[in-house]
């Protein structure tokens, strides 16, 4: 049951508050008071109607409708520039859902349990009244949720269809899966026949290691059947080698012989330097003492030869 009912700024509602009391409940006032206008802020809150932003006041400012229930909970509709959304306010903090185009969210319908059922206009027609056997049937399904039942049953009818369905296709795929396994019936001769094959190619395995094994084998040999001819090749360069070497020391013993004949020709040259060197000296010695000595000897008066 609906204790109350706040309206700020819907219509022609700028700030309204109504308490309700158990039982029968009448609004009272002339026309365009907003009477009408209350159960439209009701339905908005209760079915997200009317939507778009007509029914919010000319004069500006965040529409809101609170509704608060018996069992001490209060659901706020709440419109501005930028928010569209619900609040459940109980003893806990308020809870936040957005009001997506026309839909109320879930957790809204369960805690009012009310839908358009319970919103009867001014201009409607009299409640199922005026209503054929089959729209009053429905709304009393609606109520006693009859038709929810309707609609478990036709879905328990589609799952049933869909189910033997599924069946059916089970037993022909496993009648298909069962002939393929006849033609397996071979299958011991096959897997002897596959053992045997398994063997032959475990014996070419090692085969063709050992195979891998003698091409290793064979090219190590290889390599060193040349090492070997280099080695052959060695001795003759050994006795090259030392045929070099003993001509090398006959070499520097005719270079040692070299540099001292070398030696002696530099000091014949220097003796004979000196040779000359005398010569000259003697010369002149020669020539001064014929300078000096006279003709005739001063002593003996004999001729000097």
């Amino acid at each position: 049951m609906i204790k109350s009912l706040h309206i700020t700024n819907f219509q022609s509602h700028k700030n309204t508050y109504l308490e309700f009391h158990n039982g029968v409940n009448v609004v009272l006032g002339v026309t365009d008071s907003g009477k009408s206008s209350l159960f439209r802020a009701m339905n908005w809150l209760i079915n997200n109607r009317p939507t778009g932003e007509s029914f919010r006041s000319n004069w500006g400012g965040d529409t809101n409708v609170f509704i608060e229930l018996n069992e001490d909970i209060n659901i706020v509709r709440k419109r501005t520039k930028k928010e569209n959304v619900y609040y459940i306010h109980d003893k806990e903090d308020p809870v936040e859902f957005k009001a997506i185009k026309t839909d109320v969210p879930d957790e809204i319908k369960t805690v009012l349990n009310m839908s358009s059922i319970n919103i009867q206009r001014q201009l409607d027609s009299h409640f199922l009244l005026s209503n054929t056997s089959g729209e009053t049937s429905k709304f009393l399904n609606k109520i006693v949720n009859l038709d929810k039942i309707d609609i478990a049953l036709k879905n328990a009818e589609t799952d049933k269809r869909q189910t033997n369905g599924t069946i059916s296709s089970m037993e022909l795929f496993i009648e298909q899966e069962l002939t393929e396994i006849k033609k397996y019936n071979n299958i011991k001769e096959i897997d002897e026949i596959l053992t045997g094959l398994e063997k032959e190619q475990s014996q070419i395995d090692i085969e063709d290691h050992e195979i891998d094994l003698l091409k290793d084998l064979i090219s190590d040999i290889s390599a060193l059947d040349r090492k070997k001819k280099s080695f052959e090749n060695l001795a003759e360069i050994e006795k090259i080698y030392w045929k070099l070497d003993k001509d090398i020391q006959e070499i520097q013993v005719y270079d040692d012989m070299i540099q001292e004949l070398s030696a002696i020709l530099d000091e014949i040259d220097l003796n004979m330097t000196s040779k000359k060197n005398l010569k000259s000296k003697i010369k002149e010695l020669e020539k001064k003492y014929n300078n000096i000595m006279p003709e005739v000897c001063p002593l003996c008066q004999q001729r000097i030869q």
